[in-house]
């Protein structure tokens, strides 16, 4: 079973997370908004008591981010925390700049995407 921690569990991230867990995933999530994390808890996703500790034990970590310093805040994060040789999958609606500096800080740290 694949483990896979998803940030941004908004208007997309959501839909994508409950399809996955849906697959038969190991499914976590995380966010900022409070009312989001209660949509995700009323659709059976199990929130993560942090998302650091989340992305280091995920094979893949899925983001999707309305904006573009939310994106660059999760790559740091997830080329931080996450291990070499995980993948991390962006469905992110942000500039096409944010979305290189961010693959590029990611796969730097030996993570694939």
């Amino acid at each position: 079973m694949t483990r896979i921690h998803v940030l941004g569990v908004g208007k997309m991230g959501l839909p994508m997370a409950t399809h996955l867990r849906a697959a038969g995933h190991a499914v976590t999530v995380s966010d900022t908004s409070e009312a989001s994390l209660a949509l995700a808890r009323a659709a059976r996703l199990e929130p993560a008591p942090d998302a650091a500790s989340a992305i280091a034990a995920a094979d893949v970590v899925w983001s999707s981010l309305p904006h573009d310093d939310a994106l660059l805040d999760v790559a740091a994060q997830v080329a931080q925390h996450a291990r070499a040789g995980s993948a991390w999958v962006d469905t992110s609606t942000v500039s096409p700049t944010a979305s290189a500096t961010a693959a590029q800080q990611v796969q730097t740290a030996g993570v694939h995407c």
